[in-house]
Parts: C-alpha cells; structure tokens; sequence
C-alpha cells in the first residue's frame, strides 16, 4: 500500500479485554504437514494466474489476482511457507498480488508470523487477508508487514471503490505475528511478538458489508511490476468458529461502544 503522496487448524482460544488485548491459552498446529526430518525442500509452485488448489499445499487455494506481470508461487515445507507475490500494489480501486486462500465463514481469526520479506519495494507487503473473492476490485480486509513502513492495516469497503488506511502503521517487534479478524461485517486487526499475547492495532476496526462466505489466506505483493517478492511465514492459523461458541477465538477485537 502507498499513500495518495505516500487446515490448518489451531486450539488457541483467548478472552478479549476492554484494552483491547487477547491471550492465548492453548496450542496452535500450524498449517500442512512437515516433511520428513532432514532438510528436504520444495520448489514453489509457479501459478498460471486462475485459482487452483496448491500443488504443494494441500487443501488451499492459489492465484495471482489481478494479472501482475511477474507471476507468483507458493510452497510448503517443514512448516515454512514460501509465497512470491508480484504486482503493482494492494490498494486504490483494483489489487495485483499473489494470494494463498481457503474458504471462510461469517466468524473467526487468520492469522501467521512473518519470517523473512524480500524488500523490493519499500512499500512491498506480506501479510493475512480476509478477501470477498480473487477479483482485482473485491472488498478485503489486509493486515500486512512492509520493509520501511512498519505494520499497515487498510481495506475496501466495497467492490471497485478506493481503499482505506484503518489505523497508523505500526512498527513491528523483533517477532511480527499478525492477525486478521472477523466477526460478522466487523472486521479487526491484531499484532503480537509471541504469537501468544496480542494486541488491538488502534483504529483498526472497521465495518465491511463482505457476504457470508469469504478468503482467508496469504497474501504478497511486490510493489514492483518489474519484480517479485518473497516472503516466508510459518503458525500459520486459521480459526472459523460459530457466533454462539463458548470460547472466543484469538485473537478477538474489542468492538466500539454503540
């Protein structure tokens, strides 16, 4: 994102506070299935640009969105996740990036830690995003880590309209998780240096008018037509829970007051 100038499946469950912090209690897997122990190592998949399931990540979905000139690819092994993202950008009216998805529901979290980001751009992004669809102009919601601006939250509200900051960037800690959340057509943003406590990125709650069904995965994009980037990311966590559950899944933000 530039300014206008500038299954896996998891335990971890937490109770959201007026501070707008989460902690987990519990043990989260990470997505997919280690290798074999030793060193092995997979080959990113090159994408031909239509969504497809992962050949090396059983159970997702990939795509480059948006055509970028550069194409996109993914891996998984010994539970890191490599993912090459091209494209112009993720922001203004239509997005080009590479994306790693599976369906979601009406509530719950994605969330993953950000190892490694190519910098080929100081405004290239790696991060979780709640998507609409794998059109260019679909409403999302981008929780992201970039080489020189820190964390970035922002949005679209609608398809083909203009994105939106939600929240000042962040400056990230020594360990960047990052957490994205949905709660109906509430949508929130959360950081932790642990993966265990989180915290609420200020002002990143918005509302987003999504349908019931929506993506949730990895997304990458290079901020550099000519270039891509990789990013590798790993507890890669994604938590659909139903709204009347007992247990809130982490992390969960703390919705405004009416």
């Amino acid at each position: 994102m530039a300014t206008d100038t500038a299954t896996a499946t998891g335990a971890a469950t937490a109770t959201a506070t007026a501070a707008g912090t989460a902690t987990a209690a519990g043990t989260a897997t990470a997505a997919g299935t280690a290798t074999a122990a030793g060193t092995a190592t997979v080959t990113p998949t090159v994408d031909s640009g239509a969504p497809h399931i992962c050949p090396t990540i059983p159970g997702w979905t990939c795509a480059d969105i948006g055509s970028p000139a550069r194409q996109g690819a993914e891996s998984l092994a010994n539970e890191v996740w490599t993912v090459i993202g091209g494209g112009r950008d993720i922001w203004r009216k239509a997005d080009q990036f590479h994306y790693v998805w599976q369906a979601f529901g009406w509530y719950g979290s994605i969330s993953a830690q950000v190892l490694t980001q190519q910098r080929t751009n100081g405004w290239a992004e790696a991060g979780v995003m709640i998507r609409q669809d794998a059109t260019p102009s679909s409403p999302y919601y981008y929780v992201a880590l970039t080489p020189d601006h820190g964390i970035a939250v922002h949005y679209r509200s609608a398809a083909g309209v203009d994105a939106r900051k939600a929240g000042p960037h962040v400056a990230p800690g020594a360990h960047v998780f990052l957490c994205a959340v949905r709660l109906g057509n509430v949508y929130g943003a959360f950081t932790s240096t642990d993966g265990v406590t989180w915290v609420l990125v200020p002002q990143s709650t918005v509302w987003i008018d999504m349908q019931s069904t929506v993506l949730a995965g990895l997304a990458v994009t290079s901020h550099d037509t000519s270039a891509a980037s990789t990013a590798t990311f790993a507890t890669v966590i994604l938590l659909p829970r139903t709204p009347d559950a007992a247990i809130v899944s982490t992390p969960t933000p703390t919705l405004p007051a009416a």
